[in-house]
């Protein structure tokens, strides 16, 4: 037993191996809450770059909740990430406050929820939330156990971002380096001449490197 007699939750880390990406150790977060707190929706949102682009979840209606958030600027997961320790909502039904979110909520059926940030040195990493189709489903005990999950998840959550991150970085750098060879044997140009085309090629399409890159190679490939 650990967290105030709460159950131990150190088996987060190790249910979230290291050599997996950020995305499957999101599902197999998902997965472990779900089996915890029965009969209830997991969601688990991480934001890159300052937007939630990576997002995981057993129930699509949290794609939904999300975009009504962003789009409104309001709701339980963007509080959480500004300033919110716990987020609780026995009846949505109910509820005045953010009320797009509220209403698109109670049209999937959700009656109550409950959420916390992911918390890091630096700031939330993200959020974890759950919902269930009946009011007054989360009480005390679920918080503590949400709160205690999301404090062991979140440095592996963390890692795996980063790790994400550098492994893109590599591999956009792979792309350019291709491209650029592309254009050296079509061209005859030096690497040095290959770098400036393909740079000078982006801003006139306004399409990143990488992406200009990758239609390059593909369009080599395609042609044998």
């Amino acid at each position: 037993m650990g967290d105030g007699g709460h159950p131990d939750l150190a088996w987060v880390r190790h249910a979230l191996p290291e050599e997996v990406t950020l995305g499957d150790r999101m599902e197999t977060l998902v997965a472990h809450i779900s089996f915890l707190l029965d009969n209830v929706h997991v969601g688990v949102s991480v934001v890159r770059r300052g937007a939630y682009i990576t997002f995981s979840s057993m129930n699509p209606v949290f794609t939904r909740l999300h975009q009504v958030q962003r789009d409104f600027g309001s709701g339980p997961d963007l509080a959480l990430m500004a300033d919110r320790a716990l987020v609780q909502v026995e009846d949505i039904g109910a509820f005045d406050e953010w009320q797009p979110w509220a209403l698109q909520a109670e049209r999937c059926g959700l009656r109550s929820m409950i959420g916390v940030p992911l918390p890091t040195l630096s700031g939330p990493l993200g959020t974890l939330t759950c919902y269930a189709a009946v009011p007054g489903r989360f009480g005390s005990a679920e918080a503590a156990t949400l709160s205690s999950v999301a404090r062991h998840a979140a440095p592996v959550l963390a890692a795996a971002r980063e790790r994400d991150r550098l492994w893109e970085e590599l591999e956009s750098r792979r792309m350019i380096g291709l491209a650029q060879g592309v254009l050296m044997e079509s061209y005859g140009v030096d690497r040095q001449e290959a770098a400036e085309v393909l740079s000078r090629r982006s801003r006139d399409r306004h399409l990143p490197q990488n992406a200009l890159a990758g239609q390059l190679v593909a369009a080599m490939s395609s042609h044998g």
